[in-house]
């Protein structure tokens, strides 16, 4: 099944919205431009892909044939520690590009899996290299995707530097972005898991939250009432949550 049949100026459209999702997945319309200026033809490689809820979409140490940019929905990475158990490092959702190891030419340092149904566009590895090379649009795409990795991993890592409230409150600020409506298929054991937190924290600092009139819960979805006072707790200084040493 192909993805795109029609021209660069339809994409627009309800019809081709409700195809491609979101208009945050650059990368396909860089190739789709390439394909109706340049007559390369290397958009109609890109297929689709559903997922239904715990599907993988790869696994950990897979080799690849595809870069995937998902449509419509939501999966989580994972690494295998060396005791077996799993290790979340994110929750990518629409407009994100994964697999982005196999440009490399090396095996996926992470698998993913969909935490609901799940809409993927396969984008053939020989249509990204062959493509980057003719379009800088689409090389201008891909350096952005690998600065927006970088960028999530040191995110990552400075979350380990805050307190548990910190922790949360970034995370549901991070999830929502300027909306006020966040949807988090994951359970809090994920949750916990990807903020290195118990699941009894995360239950825990959500009903605080909700208590403090910042946010409403409802099932898997969350409306913000206060994002000043999410921004306030996220931002707190690690000194100000550490006791205070002793005087000599």
């Amino acid at each position: 099944m192909t993805l795109i049949d029609a021209r660069p100026s339809s994409i627009r459209s309800k019809t081709d919205k409700a195809a491609f999702g979101s208009s945050k997945i650059n990368v396909i319309e860089a190739l789709v431009q390439q394909q109706y200026q340049g007559g390369s033809g290397l958009a109609s490689a890109i297929t689709t892909r559903s997922l239904r809820r715990g599907q993988h979409l790869y696994w950990p140490g897979d080799l690849l044939k595809y870069v995937y940019s998902i449509n419509r929905g939501m999966l989580k990475t994972f690494r295998i520690r060396d005791d077996g158990r799993e290790r979340i490092t994110g929750f990518p959702a629409c407009g994100k590009l994964l697999g982005l190891d196999t440009l490399m030419d090396r095996p996926m340092r992470c698998g993913a899996v969909a935490l609901e149904a799940t809409l993927i566009c396969r984008i053939p590895v020989h249509a990204i290299v062959v493509g980057s090379g003719e379009s800088r649009q689409l090389r201008l795409q891909l350096l952005e995707q690998f600065d927006n990795e970088i960028a999530r991993l040191e995110l990552q890592l400075s979350l380990y530097c805050l307190n548990a409230p910190q922790r949360l409150a970034d995370f549901i600020l991070s999830m929502a972005d300027r909306s006020t409506e966040v949807h988090l298929p994951m359970s809090h054991k994920e949750i916990g898991n990807y903020l290195r937190l118990v699941p009894e924290t995360v239950s825990r600092l959500f009903a605080r939250f909700q208590l403090s009139g910042w946010l409403i819960m409802r099932g898997h979805g969350i409306t913000i009432l206060d994002r000043l006072g999410l921004e306030q707790t996220a931002a707190k200084s690690v000194s100000q949550s550490r006791p205070k040493a002793a005087a000599a």
